[in-house]
């Protein structure tokens, strides 16, 4: 919970154009610092989620607690596989880092692959037959929304780039800070 009200807070900022992102995703607690509306929104996905399985399966709350935590890590293992891919994408981009290091993000994506392979075969029977499926529905939505909304997608991916001092540039396009120079300027 701790890490999908993150991500959902961090998203919900970023997504926003302003200098001042307002919005029920983005209340923080005076009292904590945490975000209280991005922790209730997963908390509410989580509960339809479990809900939803064990209604459309007759299961108890247990099975369908278990199968969230199922389709959630084959979920965080595509993320994953992108992650890593856009790590590789990234490393041949760049002449800072010797080309040998290709090779880490390379075993990483065998290991990945391997590990997701390995959920899904033998592929599950009976009501866990639908769980590597709703795992892909998930994944599709999320895939939809970055090809649907393309100016929040690059917005998002600036700011989180930015945030993490890493370098996003194209020709013609000036790049966020980057390690070799202060923050807000672009490199000579």
């Amino acid at each position: 919970m701790v890490g999908s009200s993150r991500l959902i807070y961090a998203m919900a900022r970023s997504a926003q154009a302003t200098d001042k992102p307002q919005g029920r995703l983005l209340r923080i607690s005076g009292s904590y610092g945490t975000p209280v509306g991005a922790i209730w929104a997963a908390f509410i996905i989580m509960v339809i989620s479990v809900i939803a399985f064990g209604w459309v399966f007759s299961q108890s709350i247990f099975n369908a607690w278990a199968w969230t935590g199922a389709v959630g890590t084959l979920i965080v293992l595509v993320a994953y596989l992108l992650a890593t891919a856009g790590a590789a994408r990234m490393l041949r981009r760049t002449t800072t880092v010797s080309a040998w290091e290709i090779a880490i993000p390379v075993a990483t994506l065998a290991v990945l692959g391997y590990t997701v392979f390995r959920n899904v075969v033998p592929y599950p029977t009976g009501p866990q037959f639908w769980l590597p499926i709703a795992a892909a529905i998930w994944v599709a939505v999320a895939v939809a929304v970055l090809v649907l909304m393309p100016a929040m997608t690059r917005r998002i991916g600036t700011e989180l780039a930015s945030q993490d001092g890493l370098a996003v540039s194209a020709p013609g396009v000036p790049s966020a800070a980057s390690p070799a120079s202060p923050a807000g300027t672009a490199p000579a």
